[in-house]
């Protein structure tokens, strides 16, 4: 029962290659501007734990998004620890049509042997905002 509401579906893929994790989610950069979005893209590199941690890994993160909405429309991300995860998140933010901004709220998890505390998503939504203020 009840009145159940399908969100629709955005694209998320997510392939292991040897030690590296790729994931993408939403619109690709080309896709929106095909699509008629004024496409704003930022690419950062963290961390995917506390630095100093034993077996802390890269991970780059391309956010790409919407400079009118400011809407959240697709992201990349690679690494050897945590890219798929962190693109699960980005999906549902996505799914739900959320902006940039919405995302400066957003309070992830924070524990040194798992999570930095500016995750790689968060510090490329400040890096994707500050970017789309300049123009």
């Amino acid at each position: 029962g009840g009145h159940a509401r399908f969100l629709g579906a955005i694209r998320a893929a997510a392939v292991r290659a040897f030690k590296l994790e790729v994931a993408h989610v939403g619109l690709g950069s080309d896709e929106a501007k095909l699509a008629r979005f004024d496409v704003a893209v930022e690419t950062i590199s963290g961390s995917s734990r506390v630095a100093v941690m034993p077996g802390s890994k890269k991970v780059t993160v391309t956010l790409i998004a919407d400079r009118r909405s400011r809407r959240l429309l697709g992201a990349n991300l690679f690494g050897e620890e945590g890219a798929v995860l962190r693109a699960n998140t980005l999906a549902v933010g996505i799914q739900h049509g959320l902006t940039v901004d919405d995302m400066q709220q957003w309070d992830l998890a924070y524990s040194p042997p798992f999570t930095p505390l500016w995750d790689p998503i968060l510090i490329a939504a400040n890096a994707l905002q500050k970017k789309m203020f300049k123009k």
